[in-house]
């Protein structure tokens, strides 16, 4: 995975200087040596895999550990810890009385509810704004963390995490204000189609312009699936970058997620012999790909779209639920997953599959799917299976590799139950976890995690520019060390990066550094900071930074942000 999907980051005009700070005393030391091996670090590469296993559309509750079979690419894999979590409520094994709550770190629960205005209409956005205001003020509750995006010319976040329901109730009315693009899109679709080309495509003769007038129809009919293609590649890309954005803003964050997306018909053009069926397909299948190699081109990049954004949230193990809140008000979809065909014996020039895509990215991540005019079903279902779930792990037989796995679960000897799970995970380095969440817009708050940790920021006037001096600080009894010859010793990663006014990516530094102790001074030496400082120039303008330590030997991780201001 590379940095920077969707975007190239930017670094004009800024220079950086690394400083450590070690409140030192008698006998102290410090070793600033950049990137050097850390002899002491064992790790060990637990993989979690939450799933959902249903009989009939009820959950399943009553399974054990013995009844799970889970596979690594094909290999399997000895489950190490095992959990059943009944309505928020963790019973460890085969225990009888719950050992965590959902209010742990390990299973509070994050929301992304995200609006896709481009392919769904303003009355549909209201009614569910208004479902889902009323489920969340019912609700209540400190142990969600909502955020709300709407994603429509461009992805905005409207209300970053918070479990403060008022402020979510605010982000939700914010989406009324939002423009809405279905209906502009709907219009250059019909320019496709126009009484004269159609007319064309369906005309039939029988002299001797026949084969000319078929040759004709066909690159027609072609010409308008690329040009369809190639529009709707556009609107997907600024969904794919809004939704890799709230994947990548929590991709450290321990806990459970969900993105509920809101979004109407999300067209395909396909031939008709390649629509979807009761079995997902990635676009295009094999039997397209010769019979128009643009078209084929274009969407092969839509597929590899979708993959980006099914890899992207199983890394950061993000479930999502799809909501087409527009289908009950269409329902001779002229092809869909389920019927196939509706409206007709055969399909016209401009059928098109509304479902593959929805489900591609659910099926993958082990959501669900809904057509409905409410969200309210959905919204319940999120929550629900945000507290009902089996969470299983083991021991991956790799260290952090870097590469995409593939996850396979089954269930011994019980048939006729249906079984949900992320399909994958990409096996990222700690650091690059963070580096994902750092990547994320700046309105998405840069704060939280188990290391306790502060962002101190000072600025000095340099004619057109301003010299900012960023410091992480921790106490030094946050950090875990190793006894290593006469010395203990520490290694802790540092990660910063810097927003301009509008929230967008400036650039990201990571630096890594190795803590020493003399033998006998580090309990004396715990209540001590241990700082590290970045020194850069911007010109002036109001920035944000946002920096994160990560304890290579504990494994926890802490972030914070802070504000320059430099007028």
């Amino acid at each position: 995975m590379r940095y920077g999907l969707f975007r190239r980051l930017a670094t004009v005009g800024v220079a950086f200087v690394a400083v450590i700070g070690l409140a030192t005393g008698p006998g102290m030391a410090q070793d600033t040596t950049q990137d050097t091996t850390f002899s002491g670090l064992v790790e060990v590469n637990t993989v979690n895999v939450d799933v959902m296993v249903t009989a009939g559309g009820n959950p399943v509750t009553n399974l054990t550990r013995d009844d799970f079979v889970i596979l690594e690419d094909g290999v399997p894999q000895t489950i190490t810890n095992f959990a059943r979590v009944e309505n928020g409520v963790v019973y460890l094994d085969k225990a009888e009385q719950p050992i965590q709550d959902s209010r742990d770190l390990r299973y509070r629960r994050h929301v992304a509810i995200v609006f896709d205005l481009n392919f769904v209409d303003r009355p549909w956005v209201a009614r569910a704004v208004k479902s889902l205001k009323e489920y969340v003020r019912e609700r209540g509750g400190e142990d969600v963390d909502w955020t709300v995006m709407a994603v429509g010319a461009d992805p905005v976040v409207l209300v970053p995490y918070t479990s403060n329901v008022e402020q979510v109730i605010a982000g939700l009315d914010a989406v009324r204000g939002q423009p809405t693009y279905r209906m502009s899109h709907a219009l250059d679709n019909d320019l496709f189609y126009d009484p004269m080309g159609t007319g064309l495509l369906h005309a039939t003769f029988s002299d001797v312009y026949t084969r000319q007038l078929a040759s004709e129809q066909e690159r027609l009919s072609h010409y308008r699936l690329r040009s369809l293609t190639a529009r709707s590649l556009d609107i997907y890309l600024v969904l794919a970058r809004g939704l890799v954005d709230i994947f990548r803003n929590t991709a450290s964050t321990p806990g459970k997620k969900a993105c509920l997306l809101v979004t109407g018909n999300m067209d395909l053009n396909p031939r008709f012999s390649q629509v979807a069926n009761d079995t997902v397909q990635s676009y295009p299948p094999e039997s397209m790909r010769g019979f128009d190699p643009q078209l084929a081109s274009a969407m092969n990049y839509l597929n590899d779209v979708w993959d980006i954004i099914t890899r992207y949230a199983n890394t950061a193990g993000f479930r999502i639920y799809a909501v087409n809140a527009m289908a009950l008000d269409n329902p001779m979809t002229y092809i869909d997953v389920s019927s196939r065909v509706g409206g007709g014996p055969t399909p016209g020039a401009n059928a098109a599959d509304w479902d593959t895509l929805p489900r591609m990215l659910t099926d993958a991540t082990g959501g669900r799917y809904l057509d409905t005019n409410t969200v309210t079903p959905a919204i319940e279902m999120v929550d629900h299976e945000l507290k009902t779930y089996y969470s299983l792990a083991y021991q991956a037989r790799h260290g952090h590799d870097n590469q995409y796995h593939k996850i396979t679960v089954r269930i011994r000897d019980r048939k006729g139950l249906k079984v949900r799970y992320r399909s994958g995970y990409y096996d990222l380095e700690p650091e690059l976890m963070l580096a994902e969440q750092l990547l994320a817009p700046a309105q998405f708050t840069k704060v939280g995690g188990t290391l306790p940790m502060a962002v101190r920021v000072d600025t000095k006037n340099a004619g057109d520019s301003v010299e900012v001096s960023a410091t992480a600080v921790t106490a030094l009894g946050q950090i875990a060390f190793l006894p290593e010859g006469d010395t203990d010793v520490g290694e802790v990663s540092i990660l910063m990066t810097i927003y301009d006014p509008d929230g967008k990516v400036l650039d990201l530094k990571k630096h890594r550094q190795t803590v020493k102790i003399p033998s006998g001074l580090l309990e004396k030496a715990r209540d001590r900071p241990f700082s590290y400082t970045m020194k850069f120039t911007l010109p002036r303008g109001n920035y944000t930074v946002a920096m994160a330590l990560h304890d290579r030997v504990s494994g926890s991780s802490g972030m914070a942000n802070a504000r320059v201001v430099a007028p």
